[in-house]
């Protein structure tokens, strides 16, 4: 079971997850790691947590932290 931003299964699918947990965009991460958008969204989809740390980036961007 994966936690707090823990890395996947594989070093193509760690840092997909590192880098959306650091606050990147789908755009952004596929631009580091040349994944297609598509295969970001279904890797985040997949081992993305739902976690205290993607809430928080989420409301740091929308300026409530």
């Amino acid at each position: 079971m994966m936690t707090a931003c823990s890395p996947g299964p594989s070093v193509r699918v760690a840092p997909v997850v590192q880098l959306a947990c650091a606050g990147c965009t789908v755009p952004e991460i596929a631009a580091i790691t040349a994944h297609t958008l598509q295969s970001v969204h279904t890797i985040l989809t997949t081992y993305l947590p739902r976690d205290g740390t993607v809430a928080r980036n989420a409301q740091r961007k929308r300026g409530l932290v």
